[in-house]
């Protein structure tokens, strides 16, 4: 899980937020070995969201840079 799901931006400066960081450390996951990225997806100003257009952006960005399996996770988003 490379963003997490109860960890919070405010709480550790190595949760990435937005689409842009979400995907490069996706990508870079699949560089070092691994096999599937779970994810939680996260507003630019660090607010879990399941919102469709945002979880679309970040598959699409990292499976245009590597082939890895995504796992998404709508949980952690009240919406």
């Amino acid at each position: 899980a490379i963003t997490g799901g109860d960890v919070l931006p405010i709480q550790s400066k190595a949760i990435p937020v937005g689409p842009e960081a979400i995907i490069a450390e996706g990508v870079a996951a699949a560089k070092a070995g691994a096999t599937c990225v779970h994810i939680h997806g996260r507003e630019e100003n660090g607010e879990p969201s399941a919102r469709a257009e945002l979880l679309s952006e970040i598959a699409s960005g990292i499976r245009d840079r590597c082939d890895v399996v995504l796992n998404f996770t709508t949980g952690g988003a009240a919406r």
